[in-house]
């Protein structure tokens, strides 16, 4: 991606980008223009240079579900039933209330089913195109708050796990003596089991490698997997794992699979709370902390 140089230069190198995801307000928009942003900009750039590429174990299984019809795993259904299908002309011709409010909440229903088909066939078409590109970059910048998304919306490492299945690391890198460990608790982790202690999480998996061994030698007959959490993310760690279980040095397997970590004891709401010691309250975002009062 184009190196970030201005809060309006970077990103992309010919569509014009600005730094911040502005939400109409003039407030954000001077304080950007003025800001001294040089550190964001390095951090950026750094998160826009690590190369990306389509996991092609995941895209097959994927693209075979869909041209079986979908349904399944975060995949909607691929034709209209059309048996049951109700058009508008249906409802206006309906004068019962309780009749009209069942066809509406059907007529809605089918509506929420085309978009989710829309949104799923963007992504497997992007996935589709870049899926024999060796490495693929994602531009990114920030909301108000200060955190860093992806730029490109359909299919990023950040959105649904779909999308987060479907992508690996461009450069792949040995995991190390502690790497089939931390494998098998990134996937205990997807496959729901994330309350677990590590060790707890690594027995999970242990206990359950059978399953795991069939499902990635054929995920199409046994699809066990479809019932965890995250589904794709879940397909995609059986596959890394159960290779690099198959090396005779498992630490110098080479991997390109994403571990997420959890980041949910961040005290930076609190410390922010504490910083506004001269208010009764400070609104964070749309998270009001109220202050207690000092005597």
């Amino acid at each position: 991606p184009a190196p970030w140089q201005d809060h309006e230069i970077g990103g992309y190198y010919q569509k014009p980008t600005n730094i911040m995801r502005i939400q109409e307000s003039n407030l954000q928009a001077r304080s950007i223009k003025y800001a001294d942003l040089s550190q964001i900009y390095n951090v950026l750039d750094i998160l826009g240079s690590t190369p990306w590429r389509i996991n092609k174990k995941v895209l097959n299984v994927i693209e075979a579900i869909w041209e079986e019809g979908g349904g399944e795993g975060e995949i909607p259904t691929k034709f209209y039933n059309y048996d049951d299908y109700i058009y508008s002309y249906q409802f206006k011709e309906c004068s019962n209330y309780e009749e009209k409010s069942k066809l509406l909440k059907k007529i809605q229903s089918q509506k929420d089913q085309h978009s989710l088909r829309c949104d799923f066939t963007l992504k497997l078409n992007v996935a589709k195109a870049f899926s024999n590109v060796d490495q693929i970059y994602f531009p990114h910048n920030l909301d108000f708050r200060g955190r860093v998304y992806p730029i490109p919306p359909h299919l990023n490492h950040m959105s649904a796990d779909i999308c987060r299945g479907i992508l690996e690391f461009a450069e792949a890198k040995p995991i190390g003596p502690n790497g089939i460990n931390w494998l098998k608790i990134h996937l205990a982790n997807v496959m729901g089991k994330d309350k677990l202690s590590f060790n707890e999480r690594i027995a999970y998996v242990d206990m359950n490698m059978p399953l795991i061994e069939a499902c990635a030698k054929d995920p199409l007959k046994n699809r066990q997997w479809l019932e965890y959490e995250d589904c794709w993310q879940s397909l995609a760690a059986i596959f890394d794992l159960t290779d690099a279980l198959k090396c005779e040095k498992p630490e110098l397997y080479l991997s390109r699979m994403h571990i997420h970590q959890d980041g949910s004891c961040n005290g930076c709401l609190l410390y922010t709370s504490d910083a506004a010691d001269d208010l009764l309250c400070v609104d964070l975002g749309g998270r009001r902390i109220i202050k207690k009062k000092k005597h």
